[in-house]
């Protein structure tokens, strides 16, 4: 049984984790001077590649990225990765996409600080986030109104991003409707649905389990546990059972959620192999969605969907 996290017993980012204690600059203020542990540029991070002349907005990116290693059409794909949700970093610097060259690099990561300058403007901040009620707004929330201290003040950026929803919402539609077409008329799938059982959440793979294709109303992309799967919803229930330590028990599910090696024809070759075109696809759905950005950031990739 692996633990859940909850907002209970996660670990809240404070202070230091971005900001040096013994080095912190002035605490409020215009213009504000306050340093972070680091400026400029990256180390080498575990997405395969350095920010430079990025600011403050170094430190950001320093855990703002994929995590998962060089993804990108120079290198061949040999597992199922999803990117790590915190994927803003490789977007800004057009990193770790398919289908479009490396280092597209967006405009915007060439804004001074550029995280920084647009998520911690210098504004007044909500109380619990400033001592002294001065200084930056450390609820780290860009506000859209922000953009027209760059572009034009009539800018409709819920518009740019409705936009780029629709589009993300076509690619999700074009790749279920891809793996859809490769599902023979019965598979067999281990289902990663969070569950409580006897008044404890488990979160398992289930036993492999046989779904015909015509019990399917619905599929869609979703990550699972670092890697790409689908929801799959179904139009009878299914009883799927589970062998958990000392409390195997099987539930009825109307909806599965599936990594995509664990969708096979037989228990074993599975239905989509990393080599697949849809693997890169999903790794780039997951990208632009986990960035959270709706368009804001990515120009640079704008040709991968």
């Amino acid at each position: 049984m692996k633990a859940v996290v909850t907002p209970d017993n996660a670990q809240p980012q404070t202070c230091v984790v971005c900001h040096d204690p013994h080095e912190q600059g002035a605490t409020s203020g215009e213009p504000n001077t306050a340093t972070v542990r680091f400026m400029d540029n990256t180390l080498l991070l575990p997405a395969g590649f350095k920010a430079e002349v990025v600011g403050k907005g170094a430190i950001c990116i320093t855990c703002h990225n994929t995590r998962n290693g060089v993804h990108n059409i120079d290198i061949a794909v040999t597992s199922y990765q999803a990117p790590h949700a915190a994927a803003q970093g490789d977007v800004l610097m057009g990193e770790n996409a398919y289908f479009v060259p490396t280092d597209s690099r967006s405009p915007h990561s060439y804004i001074t600080n550029t995280c920084v300058t647009c998520h911690l403007d210098e504004s007044p901040p909500p109380a619990e986030y400033s001592f002294q009620l001065g200084g930056t707004n450390h609820a780290f929330k860009a506000n859209a109104d922000i953009c027209g201290n760059c572009h034009t003040k009539s800018l409709n950026a819920g518009g740019l991003q409705a936009n780029f929803e629709g589009k993300l919402a076509e690619l999700a539609g074009q790749m279920s409707k891809y793996l859809l077409n490769k599902l023979p008329d019965q598979f067999t799938v281990m289902d990663y649905t969070p569950h409580d059982y006897n008044g404890k959440p488990y979160d398992i793979k289930s036993d492999p389990l046989i779904i015909s294709k015509n019990n399917i109303a619905k599929i869609e992309p979703s990550e699972l546990h670092g890697q790409q799967g689908y929801l799959i919803t179904l139009k009878a229930v299914v009883n799927v059972n589970y062998k958990a330590q000392g409390a195997q028990h099987t539930s009825p599910l109307s909806s599965l959620q599936v990594q995509l090696a664990d969708m096979t024809t037989d228990g074993k070759t599975t239905v989509i192999a990393p080599t697949d075109p849809l693997v890169k696809s999903g790794w780039n759905y997951f990208l632009v969605q986990s960035d959270g950005s709706k368009a804001c950031i990515i120009p640079g990739l704008s040709s991968m969907y």
